[in-house]
This record gives structure tokens, sequence and C-alpha cells, in this order.
């Protein structure tokens, strides 16, 4: 077995995605976020070291991550947020965009049905939801 590069779980040699983190495998290093991006999330990362439960501080460090296109890490702080505050609709809505894009549909799909559940008139949630049941 190999490990991911990324969060150091058993991989098989033909997985394209770590099982534990989606970190996709076999392909170029996550994109580099762009400076201002970068200094954001540099920022987040410093509120969130200093308190770790603190879910609005993970939100945006997720969302900086989503912005600078590195979906694995963005979703890892969305789990976060969401273990923290299960009932943050947008979290879950931001984690099934992160899925979608790491070919993890079917997960995408729970994720934003889940937001859905939350808050059924989000009109951004319902169009998300037609998008990825599109797929």
């Amino acid at each position: 077995m190999d490990e991911c590069p990324r969060c150091g779980a058993e991989i098989a040699p033909d997985d394209n995605f770590c099982r534990q983190c989606g970190a996709q495998l076999g392909a170029e290093p996550a994109p580099q976020l762009s400076e201002t991006v970068a200094e954001i999330a540099a920022e987040y990362r410093r509120q969130v070291r200093d308190n770790p439960d603190d879910a609005a501080a993970r939100h945006s460090l997720g969302l900086a991550y989503l912005y600078g296109r590195d979906f694995a890490a963005a979703r890892e702080q969305f789990e976060m947020v969401i273990s923290l505050e299960p009932e943050f609709a947008d979290a879950h809505a931001k984690l099934a965009v992160c899925l979608a894009r790491l070919g993890m549909v079917g997960e995408a799909r729970r994720a934003i049905g889940r937001a859905l559940e939350l808050k059924p008139q989000d009109t951004e949630f319902q169009a998300l939801a037609e998008k990825l049941e599109a797929l």
C-alpha cells in the first residue's frame, strides 16, 4: 500500500482520490493561492490554530481554500465546521461544491440535500442541487 502525500492515509495504487482527505492522487500539486487569498488564508489559519473550535474562522478558511481551488483543504475545513455546528447550512453547501469538484458526486448530493433540509427556501442551494442532479 502507498500513502497519501497530503494526509498519510493508506491508498491503493489505482486510487484516483484519497479516501481519507479527498486529495487527488497522481495529479499536479494543489494550485497555489493568489497572494491576497494566501494572506487571508494565513490569518484564518492563525485564528484556527489559536481557537480550533471557532467554526466561523474555519468556515472563512474553507472559503479561502475554495476560492484558491484547493478543494481537498476546503473540504477538510467545511467538515470541521459541520462537526462543530451541524446546522451550519452554508458549510454543507460549500462542502457539496468541494466534493463535486473532487469527483465525489454522490457525497456532494447528500451534502446539498442536508443544506436544503436546513434551509429549504434557499434558491442558491436549490440551484446547486439541480446542477448536481444533472451530473
